[in-house]
């Protein structure tokens, strides 16, 4: 695999299950193509795997720690594309809410006046 951007998990060392090792958030957004697959994926198999999860923008501490939910706060969206069970590309993006698009110094999406505040780790733009 040959990723254009590296993503590389925090090492967070407060001990909350949800934040750190395969949960710990990625820092970076990922483009990847040319993927090493282990294994054997059905030739069959086309289409695309999308994945919108929980994703903290920034490093936590330990009072943000206190109070976070897994549904409550930033997320991340992620895609593979297989065809005829070769994978052709993976792409990780955050959800561009208020803090995110502030911490990575992007704009945000328009949001419709009537939308109702939800989670944005559940809800993308559409």
């Amino acid at each position: 695999m040959q990723p254009i951007a590296h993503a590389e998990a925090t090492n967070s060392t407060y001990g909350a299950p949800y934040v750190a090792g395969n949960f710990a958030p990625l820092m970076n957004e990922v483009t990847a193509f040319d993927l090493q697959v282990v294994g054997r994926i059905p030739e069959a198999l086309t289409g695309r795997f999308l994945r919108v999860g929980p994703n903290p923008v920034d490093e936590p501490d330990t009072e943000w720690l206190h109070g976070y939910n897994w549904l409550a706060g930033t997320g991340m969206v992620h895609g593979l594309r297989l065809r005829e069970g070769r994978p052709e590309w993976f792409r990780s993006r955050f959800i561009l809410d208020q803090h995110t698009a502030r911490i990575r110094g992007k704009s945000r999406f328009p949001v419709r006046a009537r939308a109702r505040a939800t989670p944005t780790s559940t809800r993308t733009s559409h």
